[in-house]
């Protein structure tokens, strides 16, 4: 063997001992971080972590404080005037009916109200008391500003949002 050909070894040699050490080092590092992931993964409680079960059931608690958020679509789900209030069109919107005025009966010594109601497509006046049936519903108290409604055993209030004054009739 000639001095070149035993120096061109010996660089060869040094060179693939430094890839190995380079390589070695990295893939120890690898396996390290593989195993400490596999200790996380091992070490994790899956469907059981408490952080998430109780922002679930702070989410649920919300839900349930919210029933204007609740969304029912008993009739024709094509009518989008039952969710939403076109300009322009006195729509109803997703209320049962449109408050117009309540005022206080002396003749009858209760409080009336008017309101509006959408009746296949049509919207239609009447002048209404405790314990009369519209819109499919019942009324169970009217008071100087607001009615409550009961549909299908649920209890809706609709506030008299107008600053009429109420005049005996």
């Amino acid at each position: 063997m000639t001095k070149r050909e035993n120096l061109l070894w010996q660089v060869i040699i040094i060179i693939a001992f430094a890839a190995i050490l380079y390589n070695a080092f990295f893939s120890y590092q690898l396996y390290e971080k593989s195993i400490l992931l596999w200790n996380n993964y091992n070490n994790e409680e899956i469907g059981t972590d408490s952080r998430l079960q109780e922002k679930v059931q702070k989410l649920e608690a919300s839900l349930q404080n919210k029933k204007d958020f609740i969304f029912k679509m008993k009739k024709n789900p094509s009518d989008l005037s039952s969710v939403i209030d076109f300009e322009g069109i006195d729509a109803i919107g997703n209320r049962h009916f449109k408050i117009e005025t309540i005022y206080y009966s002396g003749k009858e010594k209760q409080f009336k109200a008017f309101v509006t109601a959408q009746v296949s497509g049509q919207a239609i006046s009447y002048n209404i008391a405790k314990n009369d049936s519209v819109a499919s519903g019942l009324i169970k108290e009217i008071t100087s500003n607001k009615i409550v409604f009961e549909k299908d055993n649920e209890i809706f209030e609709y506030l008299n949002n107008k600053s009429e004054d109420n005049n005996d009739q």
